[in-house]
């Protein structure tokens, strides 16, 4: 826990320095310490991504955005102390009970990031994603090792920036970091609630969503982009509400660079993009003289996305399987990409190839709703906020900013029908109007009793080990999550499995493999370049395809290399 504080201290002055440094050259005029950081998140991510294209993003790296840091610190350090101070103010200033809850969550955080995490993502390809980062930056036809190693995130980005992998191991904790903003940013609202004897609707919004604590912690101790988003994604909403009213042009360029940010995470969360440009059509003058710097910042994230994906997979529209550059050798090949990116395979998930083609759009629509207990909750709840939220926007919250919202929901749904309709990518919509429900039917007094529950309650689940592994992935559950005095200082492992790893060939290539044991995408903590063995089988045997080393250099990258049928008896 120590070792994790200690470098979120860093990363917090680090971020804080480029946040201000990237609002100066947008000339956004704001003091907010939450948004300063996310500000800083993305600079460093974008930095971090051109970096990338050459090399990797390990010591060299660290040492040049040191002396940027200090660079700044020593040009601008009066203002930057100052919003530092301004931020302990505005802390010291809240009461008793916001402190309070503040501190209890810090603590929560701080001990579940030291925990190995319990997510199967981390297991199959984050681990992976962020240590090829760190050793050689993006790799071409990455791809063809595994192939979900081609979706490498902006945030498994931004963690190879702060994870100190030439310093320690096992800081693979930024997400923890990103959900202390998160309630930084519900906390200081909820203190305004709490004071104001008549707040505003979206205040109350702000202020009670740490009751989503429990459901977000699941996410904290890995580099999940899905956490980033739904902590971002919620300050957006309340951002737009907030100066939807009085639009100017700090406003319209602070909501443009977090959602450019956002969509640069997660891909998935792109019908966001509706807010800033209701912004547009509606004040286009006043915003006209510099829309010019949304659009460079737009490019610049399209640029790199464009050619991180053409890069890993070869495919430059990644999640879509169009726009395939077929004179690269290290393109995915065809018949993998069309088992993942076709419509089957976005829906394989819950339905088999055959069912799809045979079930009516009804039955259909049945299956994905009772997919499975936890997704079943969700695709309800989320089917019932889309019909009912027009009377209670109607009724209770009649105002543009909350119209738009609704719509972009609706556009959400639609682009997930067809890219990957699954509850998670529904989440920020479902926890901002349920919040919305909560705020209309109980009380500013009932908050710090809501708060309260929500606390324990998460307190008890990434506590005791047991509650713990009750909402875990199943293939999690047999591995340990018992406690140690070690953990006071040192985090655990990034990853909770402890695989014997064996060595193995194909063709050229020389990998590590888990255990037989090992369920079939996982790759854990094993050392680069590492491939489950059961996935290549499968490859070479329906697919005749072997990953191959491009020259002797793993920096050069992979191809899947076809052989003839005889050969993959």
């Amino acid at each position: 826990m120590l070792l994790i504080f200690l470098s979120w201290m860093y990363i917090g002055f680090t971020c804080l320095n480029l946040g201000f440094l990237f609002s100066k050259v947008l000339k956004i005029n704001t003091k907010d310490f939450v948004i300063l950081n996310f500000f800083g998140l993305f600079l460093a991510t974008i930095i971090g991504s051109f970096w990338a294209l050459f090399g990797r993003i390990n010591i060299e790296f660290h040492s040049f955005l040191l002396l940027v840091n200090l660079f700044l610190f020593i040009f601008y350090k009066k203002t930057i102390c100052g919003l530092f101070y301004n931020f302990y103010i505005e802390i010291k200033r809240c009461s008793q009970v916001v402190k309070l809850f503040l501190f209890l969550f810090f603590v929560l955080i701080l001990n579940h990031c030291s925990q190995s995490p319990l997510l199967i993502d981390n297991e199959t390809y984050y681990i992976q994603t962020i240590k090829w980062l760190n050793e050689y930056g993006f790799v071409k036809g990455l791809a063809n090792l595994h192939v979900f190693l081609g979706q490498t995130s902006g945030w498994h980005i931004a963690q190879s920036v702060f994870n100190f992998s030439f310093l320690y191991a096992n800081f693979n904790d930024l997400s923890g970091y990103a959900l202390t903003l998160g309630l930084v940013f519900s906390f200081l609202n909820l203190d305004i609630v709490l004071k104001n004897p008549e707040p505003k609707k979206h205040q109350l919004i702000a202020g009670i969503s740490a009751v989503f604590s429990l459901f977000l912690f699941q996410f904290t101790s890995a580099p999940s982009p899905d956490l980033l988003v739904y902590v971002l994604s919620f300050i957006v909403f309340l951002f737009f509400i907030e100066h939807s009213n009085n639009v100017n042009q700090h406003s319209f360029n602070t909501l443009s660079v977090l959602i450019f940010f956002l969509i640069f995470v997660k891909i998935t969360i792109l019908p966001i993009i509706l807010l800033p440009i209701s912004w547009l059509f509606s004040d286009f003058k006043l915003l006209k003289p510099i829309l010019w710097k949304t659009i460079v910042v737009g490019v610049v994230v399209f640029m790199l996305f464009y050619i991180k994906n053409t890069i890993l997979l070869g495919y430059t529209l990644y999640p879509s399987k169009h726009f395939e550059l077929s004179s690269n050798k290290y393109s995915l090949p065809v018949e993998i990409s069309n088992l993942f990116f076709s419509h089957s395979g976005l829906y394989s998930f819950f339905v088999s190839d055959i069912e799809l083609e045979e079930m009516s759009f009804i039955q259909l629509f049945w299956k994905w709703l009772t997919f499975s207990k936890i997704d079943a909750i969700f695709n309800i709840c989320n089917c019932i906020l889309i019909i009912c939220c027009p009377y209670f926007i109607y009724r209770f919250s009649n105002f543009k900013s909350y119209w738009i919202i609704y719509f972009t929901m609706l556009a959400q749904s639609l682009f997930l029908i067809f890219t990957s309709p699954q509850f998670r990518f529904f989440i920020p919509f479902t926890q901002f109007f349920s919040l919305l429900v909560v705020v209309i039917f109980c009380s500013k007094k009932t908050f710090v009793s809501l708060i309260t529950i929500s606390l324990i309650l998460t307190g008890i689940f990434t506590l005791i080990p047991y509650a713990k592994a009750s909402l875990t992935n199943p293939i999690l559950k047999q591995f340990d999550t018992s406690y140690s005095a070690n953990q006071l200082v040192f985090p655990k492992d990034n990853s909770v499995m402890n695989h014997n790893y064996l060595k193995f060939n194909v063709g050229n290539l020389i990998f590590e493999s888990p255990d037989e044991s090992s369920f079939f995408w996982i790759t854990g903590n094993g050392e680069l370049p590492c491939v489950n063995k059961q996935q290549i089988d499968y490859f070479k045997s329906n697919y005749n395809y072997i990953p191959q080393l491009r020259t002797n250099n793993l920096k050069d990258g992979f191809y899947a290399k076809r052989i003839q049928i005889y050969e993959s008896k």
